[in-house]
């Protein structure tokens, strides 16, 4: 097994890492506002290829029309200046390449002036004879704000290094281009934790309470047998798993029509996910589509070119959530949770860069597994805070998935030894040690999670691995843990791990440990800063899984990135969330989409803690997969993952289920896993964790010390027209 551990040195607050987005605030009392209907509007653009005169006058009238109905910001695909263009069309993207300030882009300027409008664009950019996909912003005073597509898909393309926000009257908003908004989740990140905490007690915001992207996406579209599904399935799918990460508001506009023979079914929407007063997770479509009870349905298809999409709030929604504003807080706090690893973050993605410069990480694909027996409990411990209830709930599942014969890795949710909610008394919990069949019950004094904490190895663990042993199968489930030398004292309070057991066949066993806690867990854990991986033996053949609980995948996709770029085949996931199924598919679903990595996720369902504070949780496990090989590419709803078990529009069955495909009832097949390392720039990613870190971490050392720095709030150009 291999363990990453993130080190991490002392420095003074002087040594401050300098990178090309440190973002800076001015402290004045200014004050933002959520957009109202139609302010924001998207648009299904169709250029006209190769003319960007024609364009540039074409953008400017739908920006004219759109501001009579409403608009304060109107935003267009990729390349609206010049039409869709690849390498194959090099000399005409030349020739169709702008500098800021040649007077290509004047018309649309004016028009921002005179209307007092953002219009936001895409466009071939041209500097030092290097060519970019850009997203060009014009502010409604004339102003340029240029961001760079850093992750292009087009040879043709350099790549940006930065990112770049614009300061609007409903605060900073994040500018992404292509490939990046859809299969680079870091920046997004980035965006979202990018915060001035001074700025941020003056005027309660964020930094970043809306993303946009520019686009020019056609997965699964062809002019002789167009399919829109996979377009429409990917776009849901990448975006709303942003929105679901950060709580943003997500703006996208997509091309329309037929380009140079490609054609591009549009499908630009507005998404918001938000958390309500019961802390349930929603999600609102504002525009561009219909909201169904799981389904949404894009305006797509080549019918809806040059469509404008105006921004409404949905009818579920009577006005905007209280939470579109300051979300992401820990605890009423100012400091947003997603700070609390950013120091790893940088040091895993510099050791990707390194690894990856010096041609020790590489692209190679191996085969890996077919038809892999997996199975998830989703149960509930039957007593909370019992442990001896909850063991004999799990040997009832153990037992159930061992006599079947088909079962290779069996998977219980989080803390699900003894429940998960936190209990503000001393609830009477009972400990039991199935060794020696003792019981102890509460003192009256400890928290429960820390009293029902064990060792790993300890007696539950070694107790449920002769199990493992006997049925030849790995066992993984989620549990309180307490280090051998007892109980973390955390500012004089006893706190204990919030960890996964990993019980193998051979009698091995080893943890994980939860790195991104929340909500009540700061109270009873503490959290770690050590991804692990290791492999697992099956028929002969080994796979290599990667582990992480609840939020560290559900909201922070870093350490699965992570893994992914190491060649990890899988991800075992466990939670104990309240995110709807909708969000758990576009949240997990995208690991196996964006970076071929199989998913199996437990979550604790059901009434979950003590008389006095009882959560009810959803059934939403999940398992899912990179197509089969030998299978059709998508599936009817455009998906380009396979399910297991369950439809992912429904919720899934109480107790044991074994995962096997709707199609075939064969297991898991992991053949397709394997990330492209070469699509993405880690040093760049390094170094945006490396800033953030050092903006936060007043012992944290600077990783890239040299950089210079650029503000992430644009610096904007005049121009002239």
């Amino acid at each position: 097994m291999k363990r990453i551990i993130g080190i991490f040195s002392v420095v003074c607050l002087t040594a401050l890492c300098i990178f090309t987005c440190s973002c800076s605030f001015s402290a004045s009392a200014k004050t933002y506002s959520v957009p109202n209907n139609n302010e924001i509007q998207v648009v299904n653009y169709n250029p006209v290829w190769g003319n960007v005169d024609a364009n540039a006058e074409k953008i400017s009238q739908m920006s004219v029309n759109a501001k009579q109905n409403g608009a304060k910001m109107v935003i267009f695909p990729a390349m609206s200046l010049s039409g869709f263009m690849t390498e194959n069309d090099e000399a005409t993207a030349k020739s169709c390449a702008i500098e800021i300030n040649d007077g290509k882009i004047s018309p649309i300027a004016k028009t921002a002036d005179e209307k007092d409008l953002w219009i936001i664009f895409g466009a071939i950019e041209k500097k030092n004879n290097s060519l970019f996909n850009s997203t060009i912003a014009i502010s409604p005073e004339g102003f340029a704000s240029v961001y760079e597509e850093m992750v292009p898909t087009s040879k043709m393309f350099e790549a940006g290094s930065y990112p770049v926000c614009i300061d609007t009257e409903w605060g900073y908003v994040g500018l992404t281009c292509g490939n990046d908004m859809l299969n680079l989740p870091e920046l997004t990140q980035y965006y979202s934790a990018a915060v001035d905490n001074t700025y941020n007690k003056l005027c309660n915001v964020r930094t970043c309470n809306l993303v946009v992207g520019c686009l020019a996406y056609n997965e699964g579209c062809s002019v002789c047998s167009p399919n829109y599904k996979p377009t429409e399935w990917t776009l849901l799918n990448r975006v709303c798993a942003v929105s679901e990460n950060n709580y943003m508001l997500c703006a996208v506009a997509n091309m329309c029509g037929t380009q140079n023979n490609e054609l591009f079914p549009g499908g630009s929407f507005i998404y918001q996910t938000y958390v309500d007063e019961n802390d349930s997770f929603k999600r609102t479509l504002f525009a561009g589509g219909k909201q169904g009870k799981f389904d949404i349905n894009l305006f797509i298809g080549p019918e809806f070119s040059d469509r404008i999409f105006p921004f409404e709030i949905s009818s579920d929604c009577e006005s905007w959530p209280k939470d579109f504003i300051g979300t992401k807080w820990i605890d009423g706090s100012i400091a947003p949770m997603f700070y609390s690893n950013t120091k790893l973050y940088a040091n895993l993605y510099k050791e990707l860069a390194d690894k990856y410069d010096s041609g020790e990480l590489k692209d190679e694909k191996y085969p890996t597994h077919t038809d892999i027996g997996v199975a998830t409990a989703n149960t509930c411990c039957p007593v909370w805070g019992n442990k001896k209830s909850g063991l004999e709930n799990m040997e009832k599942y153990i037992k159930e998935a061992g006599e079947k014969g088909n079962v290779d890795i069996l998977v219980f949710p989080e803390v699900a030894l003894t429940g998960y909610t936190y209990s503000e008394g001393n609830f009477n919990w009972v400990d039991y040690n199935p060794l020696t069949n003792e019981s102890k019950a509460s003192d009256g004094k400890t928290e429960a999670h820390v009293a029902l904490a064990e060792t790993i190895p300890g007696p539950s663990t070694e107790y449920l691995s002769e199990y493992a042993k006997k049925y030849n199968m790995y066992i993984i489930f989620g549990m309180a843990e307490v280090p051998e030398s007892g109980p973390i004292n955390d500012n004089g309070i006893d706190k204990c791990y919030n960890s996964a057991a990993i019980l193998c066949p051979d009698g091995t066993i080893e943890k994980y440990r939860k790195i991104q806690i929340t909500s009540n867990e700061p109270k009873w854990s503490v959290s770690y800063d050590e991804p692990v991986m290791m492999n697992f033996n099956i028929d002969g053949k080994d796979i290599k899984v990667g582990f992480s609980v609840c939020r560290d995948a559900q909201f922070y996709p870093e350490v699965y990135r992570y893994y992914a770029a190491s060649n990890v085949d899988l991800l075992v996931h466990f939670s104990a969330s309240s995110l709807t199924r909708f969000a758990r598919e576009c949240v997990l679903g995208s690991y196996s989409s964006r970076d071929k990595i199989g998913v199996i996720a437990c979550n604790l369902w059901g009434a979950d803690g003590p008389p006095e504070k009882v959560s009810t949780l959803k059934k939403t496990s999940l398992v899912c997969s990179p197509r089969l090989s030998g299978t059709d590419e998508y599936d009817s709803d455009g998906r380009d993952i396979e399910l297991y078990g369950f439809g992912l529009s429904e919720m899934s069955p109480e107790g044991l289920e074994v995962g096997t495909t709707l199609q075939t009832g064969h297991g898991m097949d992991l053949f397709n896993s394997g990330f492209s390392k070469g699509r993405l720039n880690f040093e760049v990613i390094a170094k945006m964790f490396d800033e953030l870190s050092c903006k936060y971490y007043s012992d944290y050392k600077a990783l890239y010390p040299g950089s210079r720095s650029r503000d992430c709030l644009a610096k904007a150009v005049k121009i002239n027209y």
